[in-house]
């Protein structure tokens, strides 16, 4: 969940069937079954959330002139992806509370879940935006868009529709939600307007890590903004049974990526065998990418990836590296200095 200026806001990606959930260190993340089961149903119960779908086509509007400023094509309204934002809306405003995943009751059941259960293909990519609070389509969408996860949703060249579902609490505070889908269910013939051309082949970019999650140990320092540098500003984890393991999150890499490169700086406060892997969205598996032993002099690594490049490439424009070490002789603590990836396109 991230935090915006005065209100919080989350974001979560997906695409396809491939969604990364936390594994035992060391091993591929797993990924759902892409015919999930239905969970559920998508009724709200009467006395949830006053609905303000009058402000629908206020958000629907911002969302498409943010897109024509970056040269992307319109989203249209899906039936289903509304059906979904609106229910969650009318959860989150009866319950009071801000998360993706629906808490019981009546039914405990990931955001997924809940797109699926509406009725949206499970053959396609789909996203979640939410936020509460912001009393007007102009307030959430500043919001949103200043946000770099809630603003790469939003402009996804990838997403053709989108629902969108605002509810009134009781104390009238809003809350909004918007759910995107790469696959047009929206029954409109309208074609919408060619995009612009993909940049020039020259042109290059690097982005940090914006977001880390720990499998194995305990965070002791820093956070995902450390990684930014190596400036001795780190993000450290403690280690368990011997253990650390841990990923990072690159987010808004172009899918049009000639080349793509890791680059990773860091040490241990005692000798370990550390591996780096990035993630191959379509296998769904961790692939190595670098192995040595790292103590506390520590070790830079610059990884330029072959193959498929957009294997490790998600629709929604993130790359993942995790770090495991393992085998030191003694508890010990991994700092990590420096993780991004740069790439050309």
């Amino acid at each position: 969940m991230l935090k915006a200026s005065r209100r919080l806001l989350a974001f979560a990606l997906i695409f396809g069937a491939l969604f990364a959930v936390a594994g035992p260190a060391g091993t591929p993340v797993a990924a759902p079954d892409a015919a999930a089961a239905i969970v559920g149903n998508c009724t709200p119960v009467s006395n949830w959330g006053t609905p303000r779908q009058d402000l629908v086509q206020a958000v629907l509007n911002l969302v498409n002139q943010n897109r024509a400023a970056n040269g992307l094509g319109p989203l249209k309204l899906s039936p289903t992806l509304t059906n979904a934002a609106l229910w969650k809306s009318r959860h989150m405003a009866y319950y009071q509370y801000m998360q993706h995943d629906d808490p019981a009751p009546p039914v405990a059941r990931t955001w997924y879940d809940r797109v699926l259960t509406c009725g949206y293909s499970p053959n396609a990519g789909a996203g979640e935006n939410i936020a509460y609070g912001y009393q007007s389509p102009d307030a959430v969408m500043t919001a949103w868009m200043n946000s770099p996860g809630h603003r790469a949703n939003i402009l996804n060249g990838s997403y053709r529709v989108i629902g969108i579902g605002v509810a009134a609490a009781a104390n009238g505070l809003l809350y909004w939600t918007q759910d995107f889908g790469t696959l047009d269910d929206s029954g409109s013939t309208t074609t919408p307007p060619p995009t612009t051309p993909p940049p020039p082949t020259t042109s290059s970019a690097t982005t940090p890590a914006t977001f880390t999650s720990i499998f194995t140990g305990t965070a002791v320092g820093g956070s995902a903004a450390s990684l930014a540098a190596a400036d001795g500003n780190t993000y450290q984890v403690a280690s368990s049974g011997g253990t650390t393991s841990w990923y990072g999150r690159m987010d808004g890499v172009s899918r049009s990526l000639k080349t793509l490169t890791v680059r990773y700086t860091g040490s241990n406060t005692a000798a370990c065998n550390q591996t780096v892997y990035a993630y191959n969205w379509t296998a769904a598996a961790w692939t190595v990418i670098d192995s040595r032993s790292v103590g506390s002099t520590g070790a830079t690594l610059t990884a330029s990836l072959s193959g498929t490049l957009l294997n490790y490439v998600n629709g929604s424009g993130s790359v993942a590296v995790a770090v495991v070490c393992s085998g030191a002789a003694t508890a010990f603590t991994a700092r990590a200095d420096l993780l991004q990836a740069s790439y050309t396109y």
